[in-house]
């Protein structure tokens, strides 16, 4: 039997391969979070369009335990985060630019909502989402 020569390198790039193979093979296990969490993830359109940044809250509906909700930034419209298994209110924030003050009056003039009001609060956004082992993601749509 012929052997070839090997140099180390090609020794370390065939051990690399390996390993990598071995860890697509048995999968990662995804990410991991506080016990009793799952990852959920998803999207917010408005007016049909991904939204290109601002936060997604949810907030925890009847018998969900107290502080199992999240708030989140939006990455290009798209969200993921840790929660516990359950029903949940949710609420959407987008603004343009940031709060500044009026120098004369001494009051806050806010930033831009680039979204109605209305989906500011989990009390007037009307968006639920419900999130179980079998149901992780939620695709919001909101309307102009």
């Amino acid at each position: 039997m012929t052997r070839w020569p090997r140099s180390r390198a090609a020794v370390y790039l065939n051990a690399a391969a390996i390993l990598l193979a071995s860890l697509f093979a048995t999968g990662c296990g995804g990410p991991k979070g506080p016990p009793g969490t799952i990852w959920v993830s998803g999207s917010v359109l408005y007016d049909g369009k991904p939204l290109p940044e601002g936060a997604v809250h949810f907030a925890p509906e009847g018998k969900a335990a107290a502080g199992s909700g999240g708030s989140i930034r939006l990455k290009g419209s798209r969200f993921g985060l840790f929660l516990l298994p359950g029903n949940y209110g949710v609420a959407v924030i987008s603004e343009e630019g940031v709060a500044v003050m009026d120098m004369k009056t001494g009051r806050e003039i806010p930033a831009k909502s680039r979204i109605p009001q209305k989906y500011t609060a989990v009390t007037t956004s009307g968006l639920k989402a419900t999130f179980d082992n079998g149901h992780r993601t939620a695709d919001l749509s909101l309307a102009p």
